[in-house]
């Protein structure tokens, strides 16, 4: 039976085996509802065994193995990727918030986080950094890069990322606000796949972001989970902007594609 499923499968278009994978993957999400009241780290880490399972199943029709998407850190050296990401993630944060800081004059104050919660953030949001590069950067980008080359596969995974992080009561300015950001962001993260062959690098630099940015608030929203929370400074709306927001993201984004981009291309010409 198996068998007869993996031809079947095989046999498929490339787009709509990305739209299987990916809407699976949403079915997933779905059902970390029912795990949800174990709090955050329950659900993030249960998401990410279904996904890690049902990649497996997706690859073994395909007749392939999982280490061939670059799923996990296969020696030191991708290791220490995993450990310059999240170092690059969380400069990129810092630079970030340090911005807003300027442009608004916020303050921080000790928030008192207890060390257990910090240690729980840490493993939920490596969770959730970690599902999202396997669930889009792994198998979906790698077949659309093979079938349909970079640029095709880069715009279809970053729209697909994008759809994942909206919800139903945003405007229609933070939408567009989100999918252009969440589209930068999984450009950058793409062109840390290429540059590695392996997800450690591209996990790394989404968790350092994500996890700092948990523990960093930028704006008073953002206070309660940190480790500190911001006093002050004037967030009215007239100043929360495009210049305050996205130009910052934007740049610091570009700054890390430009030395991505230089790097995968001096490795690419090396090899």
């Amino acid at each position: 039976m198996q068998q007869a499923l993996a031809i079947k499968y095989q046999q498929l278009h490339p787009l709509l085996k990305v739209a299987i994978y990916v809407g699976t993957n949403y079915g997933l999400i779905f059902l970390t509802q029912f795990v949800g009241p174990l709090g955050e780290m329950a659900v993030n880490i249960f998401l990410c065994l279904s996904v890690i399972f049902f990649t497996k199943f997706i690859l073994t029709l395909e007749g392939r193995k999982l280490d061939e998407i670059g799923w996990r850190p296969l020696n030191n050296h991708h290791w220490k990727q995993l450990i310059t990401g999240t170092v690059v993630g969380m400069c990129m944060l810092v630079t970030a918030a340090f911005i807003v800081k300027w442009q608004t004059g916020f303050r921080w104050e000790n928030a008192n986080l207890p060390s257990l919660k910090i240690a729980g953030a840490f493993v939920a949001v490596f969770a959730s950094a970690y599902v999202q590069e396997l669930a889009f950067r792994g198998y979906p980008f790698q077949l659309l890069l093979k079938k349909y080359g970079l640029w095709p596969a880069q715009i279809i995974i970053a729209l697909l990322f994008g759809l994942m992080h909206l919800d139903g009561g945003m405007s229609a300015i933070d939408v567009a606000s989100t999918m252009f950001t969440t589209g930068i962001g999984s450009l950058i993260f793409a062109l840390a796949y290429l540059k590695t062959k392996n997800l450690a690098l591209p996990v790394g630099i989404h968790f350092g972001w994500n996890f700092l940015q948990l523990l960093l608030p930028r704006h008073p929203s953002m206070n309660g989970k940190g480790i500190v929370k911001i006093a002050a400074g004037s967030f009215d709306a007239s100043k929360l902007n495009t210049l305050t927001w996205i130009l910052p993201y934007t740049l610091i984004m570009a700054v890390v594609g430009i030395w991505l981009i230089t790097a995968w291309k001096r490795l690419t010409l090396e090899a």
